[in-house]
This record gives C-alpha cells, sequence and structure tokens, in this order.
C-alpha cells in the first residue's frame, strides 16, 4: 500500500469511517473498523452512514465516538468538514456515495480479489496501512444487542410457545436483498429466484427435519416485503413462527443468539447470524462463492453448500447437514 496513504491515517487526530447503505456491507466493514480502533487508539474514530439501516446497526458498538447519519449532499459535508480524513472500504462508495464531494482527504479499499470474502479483504487492506493482528474478537463482525433488546426477543418467544432447553430452534431466511422489492410479483407467485433456494424446497426441508424431531421449532425472519411468503410457509410447516417484518436489526440479532442453527441463501440476515455463535448453513451458486460474500469467519459452525445453480442443491442435501449440525440421527433419509 502507498506509505504516503499509511503515514496520513497514522498522523489523522479525527478518522471518519464510511458505511455503505446495505446491512450485509456494513456489516463486514466491522472488523477492520476494529482493527483500525486498536490501532490508533489516541484518534477519534466515527461513522458515516448512508442509511438508517447502518446507523441502527451501529447502535451499541465497540468502536466509533460517534455514529453520523447523512440524508443530503449539505450534511455529509458539513460532517466531513469536522475530521482530516475519510476511509471507505466497501468498491461501490467512490461510485455511489459522497467520498469524492466530502472535500477531505480520503483512503479508499482497493478492488476485491474473487473467492475472497470482503470482510477478510478490507481487514488486510487495514493492516496494510496500520499494522496490527486480527485476534478471534477483531476477526468477529460487531453487531452487539443490548439486555433489552435481548429480553424482549426472549420474551417474544415464549409468547410464541418456546419452551428454553426443551426446543430446538432453526431460523430460516425465504428470500434475499430485493428480491421482494425488484421482482415482487415475478417471486412470490413462483417463489423462484436466481439467488434464492426455491420456496418449495425451504418446505420440504422443513417437513422432513420436524418428521425427525417433533421439538423442533421454525422461526422465519426477513422485512416487510416478505410476510406474503412467510405466510405461506407458516401455512405448510408446523410448527412454526413467524417473525417477518417484526424485527429490528438488533433484535434479529439477539434472536440469532437464541437460535441453534439458521438457515439461508446469501443475504444480509445470513452474516447477522455470523455475528452470533451459533450453527449457519449457508446455500449459494457457484457464482455467489465466488462473489466471496459467504459465511465468516471460517469457523465449523459456519458451513456452506453450493451448487453451479442454487436452485440445484438437493432438499436431501440440507437436511443431512442441518441435522449433522445439531448432532441429529437420521431415521429416514440416511
Amino acid at each position: 500500500m502507498d506509505n504516503v496513504h499509511a503515514k496520513t491515517l497514522r498522523k489523522a487526530k479525527r478518522i471518519l469511517c464510511l458505511l455503505p447503505k446495505r446491512l450485509g456491507d456494513a456489516l463486514f466493514n466491522t472488523p477492520a473498523f476494529k482493527l483500525l480502533q486498536q490501532q490508533l487508539p489516541e484518534a477519534k474514530i466515527d461513522a458515516l452512514c448512508l442509511s438508517t439501516i447502518a446507523q441502527e446497526m451501529l447502535r451499541n458498538n465497540r468502536i466509533f465516538s460517534q455514529v453520523h447519519l447523512a440524508t443530503n449532499e449539505e450534511q455529509e459535508r458539513e460532517i466531513a468538514s469536522n475530521y482530516d480524513i475519510v476511509v471507505a472500504l466497501h468498491p461501490a462508495d467512490f461510485a455511489q456515495s459522497p467520498i469524492t464531494r466530502l472535500g477531505i482527504p480520503a483512503i479508499q479499499c482497493p478492488s476485491r480479489p474473487l473467492g475472497v470474502t470482503p470482510a477478510e479483504h478490507y481487514l488486510q487492506f487495514v493492516q496494510s496501512l496500520v499494522g496490527g493482528e486480527a485476534d478471534a474478537d477483531i476477526s468477529c463482525y460487531d453487531l452487539l444487542p443490548c439486555d433489552e433488546e435481548r429480553e424482549k426477543v426472549r420474551r417474544i418467544l415464549l409468547e410464541k410457545g418456546v419452551k428454553p432447553g426443551e426446543h430446538t430452534l432453526i431460523g430460516i431466511h425465504l428470500g434475499a436483498h430485493g428480491v421482494a422489492k425488484r421482482s415482487l410479483l415475478k417471486f412470490w407467485r413462483s417463489g423462484v429466484h436466481w439467488k434464492v433456494w426455491p420456496f418449495k424446497k425451504f418446505v420440504a426441508m422443513a417437513r422432513e427435519l420436524a418428521k425427525e424431531n417433533s421439538n423442533i421449532r421454525f422461526i422465519l425472519t426477513g422485512t416487510k416485503f416478505e410476510k406474503t411468503l412467510g405466510k405461506k410457509f407458516a401455512a405448510k410447516v408446523k410448527p412454526c413462527i413467524n417473525l417477518i417484518g417484526e424485527l429490528s436489526i438488533l433484535e434479529l440479532a439477539a434472536l440469532m443468539r437464541e437460535l441453534d442453527l439458521y438457515i439461508a441463501s446469501d443475504t444480509g440476515p445470513l452474516h447477522v447470524a455470523c455475528s452470533a455463535e451459533i450453527n449457519v448453513l449457508g446455500l449459494y451458486s457457484d457464482f455467489g462463492v465466488e462473489t466471496g460474500t459467504t459465511p465468516y469467519p471460517a469457523k465449523a459452525q459456519h458451513q456452506l453448500i453450493q451448487s453451479t445453480n442454487v436452485h440445484d442443491i438437493p432438499v436431501k442435501k440440507v437436511v443431512r447437514m442441518a441435522a449433522k449440525m445439531l448432532g441429529m440421527e437420521m431415521s429416514t433419509m440416511g
């Protein structure tokens, strides 16, 4: 990395970190910014969020002294004027964010090679600037629900009939970012989208697992745009707890900590699940794996099933992997 950038960053007293709009994209930044804060403890390091989603994600964070939200260019420039330098890690930031018009020096992370996770790439970039080692705490995503949020989620689960210690909780996310907005009628009628494991296969998988273990409870997550699909699933799979559209981001993070397993295609909530110490099973196409947005960090609890086309992943393969991760003995599917 250019030594000029490294020296400029190390000398800066006030550093502004740019957080992209989408949940997963913003979450990918947190390990690298934790390392930045660790290596430059004397600097004031704050965040500029480009969406309320990113701002909400950072509530209770351990990294930034202050979290700003800018909704227009005037606010962006006003906030940036109080800082010596801005650091942007997400590659879209130059084209889609205020970095080129903030009026202060900027450091931009270079393009990411295929197959490398964004979080790992960003960590390596920041290490090249300020040094340091990424231990287990640094490497994990920073998403911290408070006690009130955790208690609220536990209360909801109790009200829905969940018995702690008795029921096995499997979280499922049926959609992905933008599916509901961009392909509303087509996707919700067919249950098919190139990025998402088919709805019918999710249903078949859940039925097989429920057949093997009557103590399983399926918990649906998603945005308000996915409520229709959630209702269809809940009508076909019992017992099912439909929490689609009911949780904030940090409440979702609190829910993840109550689950035994989370199953999803390549979507933001899958990465939220990776911030908790739970089993995570991602269903990906080969292209999705090449983009690098797979479960992170690499650990035994984070498993992946991939196929050239995500639609081709067999139900039996997912059922077997889920059962293995839960320590279940399969009687009917071998």
